[in-house]
C-alpha cells in the first residue's frame, strides 16, 4: 500500500490513501480521504515485508494476525478510553484495514511541539485514569507512549495499541527488532524475555513514567533524537533530571516558591517508576495505577497549588 492508492471499506466507500503517518510496533497509519465527501480519517495496516528487516514472511503474518485481533477488540469494546473504529475491512492488498478518525492532538506532537511540563504532566494524569478503566478486560495495557495517547476535540485522552494474545506472546520479537525506537517506553525484562512476557500494571506505570521523562529532555536533547535510560537512573542522572525539570518551570508558568519542591517530587517519582528492580513496592516501581496516578496527581497540583493542596 502507498500513497495515492485507493481502497474501499465494506460498505461500498473509496478512499484515497494519503501521506504516511508513521510506523510502529506492528502497524503503520495512514491520512485517507473519502472520496465521496472529502472527509479525513487515518487508516492503520499492518506492516509488511518490506516494513520488516529479518524474517519479513513470518513477522508480517504476525503482524496482520494482530491487526485482526486489534480491530475485533477496538470495535467490540464499550470502553471509551480507546480510540473509535470507524470501519474494519480488508484492503485489495490482503491487508487488515482498521478507520478510525483523524484524532487532532497526540503526546507525541504536543512533546515535540515542546508543550510545558505541566501540559504533559496533565495528559499522563488522564492517561492513569484511562488506565485505571481497563480491568478487568486487560491486565495491562502494555504499548503506553507518546504516540499512542491521543486527545479528541473535547480534550479526552483516547488510547490505541492494547496488548492483544499475538502482540504479547511476539512482544520482544517485534519491540527488538532493528529500527523500532518506541522499545524503550518497555521495561528491560519485556524487553529481553524469550519466552512470553508477565504483563501488569508495573509494565503501564513504567512506561508512563517514560513519557514524563522524555517531556523534561531539554530542546537540543530531542532536536538530537532523544535517548531514553534502559537501566534506570543513576546518581548523576537523578541531578540531571532535577535540573531540566527545574529549569522548564523556571520558564514556564508556575508557582516559583514550589519550583524546587516540585522538580524533586517528580524526579523521584519517575526514579521509582523506572527502576530496574521491580520488588517490593515501594521503594521500586509502582504496581498499582492507582498510587501511581495518586502520587503524580499530587506533583501536578504542585505547578499552582491552593491552600487545601498545600
Amino acid at each position: 500500500m502507498k500513497t495515492g492508492d485507493h481502497v474501499q471499506d465494506g460498505s461500498g466507500r473509496t478512499y484515497q490513501v494519503g501521506q504516511l503517518l508513521g510506523r510502529g510496533l506492528w502497524g503503520k497509519c495512514y491520512l485517507v480521504r473519502n472520496e465521496e465527501d472529502s472527509s479525513e480519517w487515518v487508516m492503520k495496516v499492518p506492516l509488511g515485508t518490506d516494513d520488516l528487516p529479518k524474517d519479513p514472511p513470518r513477522l508480517a503474518e504476525l503482524c496482520r494476525e494482530i491487526a485482526r485481533e486489534q480491530g475485533r477488540f477496538l470495535e467490540s469494546t464499550d470502553n471509551d478510553a480507546f480510540v473509535e473504529v470507524v470501519a474494519r475491512f480488508i484492503a485489495d492488498d490482503g491487508s487488515p484495514a482498521i478507520l478510525m478518525p483523524r484524532y487532532p492532538e497526540t503526546l507525541e506532537r504536543r512533546i515535540n511541539d515542546r508543550a510545558s511540563f505541566s501540559d504533559v504532566m496533565g495528559i499522563l494524569v488522564g492517561t492513569l485514569t484511562a488506565l485505571k478503566s481497563l480491568a478487568p478486560a486487560l491486565s495491562a495495557h502494555g504499548g503506553v507512549r507518546p504516540s499512542n495517547i491521543v486527545l479528541d476535540e473535547q480534550g479526552r485522552i483516547r488510547l490505541m495499541d492494547p496488548i492483544t494474545p499475538t502482540l504479547k506472546r511476539n512482544l520482544a520479537t517485534l519491540a527488538g527488532r532493528e529500527g523500532y525506537l518506541g522499545s524503550a517506553y518497555l521495561p528491560s525484562e519485556v524487553r529481553s524475555s524469550a519466552t512470553e512476557p508477565m504483563l501488569s500494571s508495573a509494565v503501564d506505570t513504567f512506561s508512563v513514567a517514560m513519557c514524563l521523562y522524555r517531556a523534561a529532555l531539554t530542546d537540543a536533547e530531542v532536536a538530537a533524537g532523544p535517548v531514553l535510560p534502559d537501566r534506570g537512573l543513576q546518581k548523576g542522572d537523578i541531578q540531571a533530571l532535577k535540573d531540566r525539570i527545574h529549569n522548564r518551570l523556571m520558564v514556564e508558568p508556575s508557582n516559583p516558591r514550589f519550583r524546587g519542591r516540585l522538580s524533586d517530587r517528580a524526579t523521584a517519582l519517575i526514579n521509582r517508576a523506572i527502576s530496574v528492580e521491580t520488588s517490593p513496592s515501594p521503594p521500586y516501581r509502582f504496581n498499582k495505577v492507582d498510587e501511581f496516578l495518586s502520587r503524580l496527581s499530587e506533583v501536578h497540583a504542585l505547578v499552582h497549588p491552593t491552600i487545601a493542596q498545600i
